[in-house]
């Protein structure tokens, strides 16, 4: 098969990571698969970590979007308020149906809302199979409200939910096709390089926490440092590794930058180095979190992870009444209860049969999201429609 998989960018996120492996296991299988990415800049740190472990992938890149990207999106603002479209994702959806055309495209894969509403003209007008993966963050629960979002689901030949709090929320839709459900699978993380803060970890006196993922608020990244504030105030000797970059992380290393034990690492792609000297996982997400592809990189390694009691964490942190980790409860805004995370935070270091148990545990929750069974999963779907 000719498959062309539509991402929102080249940066590091569940996603991405997830649609990358896939496509090397599709090719591995004969098929022809090409990325494209939708938004710019590209993180090239990212693409070059893609090129050091020799993942030879059929990127597109739009050169005029990239070089006028800028214009474009200040355009948006003005035609999307006068004529209710855009002139970008018109752009984008003509280079799209031409390189449908080119490359004799058989099956597209949709990840994201803004590029299923400018991809499903070119999918009626050249019979091309759609496939939609609803990822969480881009929940067409609460997209759904407009007619351009539902008029896509409505057409298009398949849609996936990512966990079963996803499938769930798109069963409310009751829209006018089955939900498929395929769990993410685990994605191998990098090793065998250096890392900027390696001498601060090098002694292991410390017992060290780390966060890692995209910069956003939603993320939790504020509820993580004031929980190890707490927790360092009692006396424990513990280290915060947080891995991400943004202007929300640079507010909080600003305002915290002077903790000696707080350690901003910006992004590391040879995460497996790092966690060599992680003893525990934090992931705080806010609201929701669709399933946490970050919970299974602790996993893989046996670390065990505090998370927040969302649905689609809680369905990876136990799985098949084995437990990797410690879920912790939300206040009334949807965000992880500080002294509750204070507490598994405290649970783990000084439970060592806690700890040994829950390592095991995570270990053993990762060999069932396995990366080959996702790809069959979608290939089953792929084979259906074409």
């Amino acid at each position: 098969m000719r498959i062309l998989i539509l991402l929102n960018s080249i940066r590091v996120s569940g996603t991405e990571r997830l649609m990358i492996a896939l496509s090397q296991k599709f090719e591995m299988t004969g098929d022809q698969v090409y990325l494209f990415p939708l938004i710019t800049p590209f993180d090239t740190r990212f693409k070059n970590s893609l090129e050091r472990n020799e993942k030879k992938l059929n990127f597109i890149f739009p050169k005029y979007i990239e070089r006028f990207d800028w214009f474009f999106w200040k355009l948006n603002g003005l035609t999307t308020s006068l004529f209710n479209w855009s002139i970008r994702s018109f752009l984008l959806a003509k280079f799209v149906e031409r390189v449908c055309k080119k490359k004799n495209i058989e099956i597209i894969v949709s990840n994201s809302y803004p590029t299923d509403v400018f991809v499903l003209p070119i999918v009626t007008k050249t019979s091309i199979p759609l496939v939609v993966v609803d990822h969480g963050s881009y929940s067409y629960y609460d997209s759904a409200k407009t007619p351009f979002s539902r008029r896509t689901l409505d057409s298009c030949n398949a849609v996936v939910g990512v966990s079963n709090w996803v499938v769930q929320r798109l069963q409310l839709l009751n829209l006018n096709k089955s939900i498929n459900l395929i769990h993410n699978g685990h994605v191998s993380i990098e090793s065998g390089l250096d890392f900027p803060f390696r001498d601060q970890l090098v002694s292991k006196s410390h017992f060290v926490f780390c966060m890692h993922g995209r910069g956003s608020d939603q993320k939790g990244w504020d509820i993580a440092i004031k929980a190890y504030q707490l927790v360092k105030s009692k006396g424990y000797k513990i280290k915060l590794i947080l891995l991400s970059e943004g202007v929300i992380i640079d507010n909080l290393k600003k305002e915290n930058g002077n903790d000696p034990d707080l350690i901003f690492g910006g992004f590391i792609y040879n995460l497996g180095d790092v966690f060599e000297y992680v003893n525990a996982g934090l992931v705080l997400s806010k609201k929701y979190e669709a399933f946490g592809l970050v919970v299974l990189d602790y996993f893989s390694k046996g670390i065990p992870v505090v998370a927040s009691n969302l649905d689609g964490l809680s369905q990876v942190m136990k799985f098949e009444n084995v437990t990797g980790g410690l879920l912790v409860d939300l206040d009334d805004s949807g965000a992880p209860i500080v002294d509750e995370v204070v507490k598994a935070m405290e649970s783990l270091l000084i439970d060592e049969n806690l700890y040994h148990s829950l390592s095991q545990g995570g270990k053993a929750i990762t060999n069932h999201f396995s990366l080959d069974k996702c790809a069959f999963n979608y290939r089953e779907i792929f084979q259906s429609l074409v």
